[in-house]
């Protein structure tokens, strides 16, 4: 998967990064609802104009932060089957494991994406 958005313009992709990563940390902590452009822009110290020369949408944003979410997880579960022995170590290993990652998301995650994406 690549590592930039499609709805990050190719401009600057130090600044593209920075946005992915403030928005995933917001999304996560605040919820996807409770974010806005403007507290997006804020934590960048940036404008929103200029925000908005790098992402297209929120919308756009969310999806990517979700699809890359998503391809980590998938990356880690297929390490923890290569690097297991058993079965029962893998499904213990694989439960830590989303467990972990479900307690770094805000409780209203699922449902504002829902709504967002739909």
């Amino acid at each position: 998967m690549e590592t930039t958005p499609t709805s990050i313009k190719k401009q600057d992709n130090c600044t593209a990064s920075k946005i992915f990563e403030k928005a995933r940390h917001l999304f996560n902590n605040v919820g996807v609802r409770n974010t806005t452009m403007d507290d997006l822009a804020r934590e960048l110290g940036i404008s929103k104009k200029t925000l908005y020369k790098e992402i297209d949408n929120k919308a756009d944003l969310v999806k990517f932060c979700v699809q890359y979410d998503l391809q980590q997880d998938e990356n880690t579960i297929n390490a923890i089957s290569q690097n297991t022995e058993n079965a029962i170590e893998e499904l213990v290993l694989i439960a830590a494991h989303i467990s972990k990652e479900l307690q770094i998301y805000h409780p209203s995650i699922l449902k504002d994406i829902t709504k967002i994406l739909s």
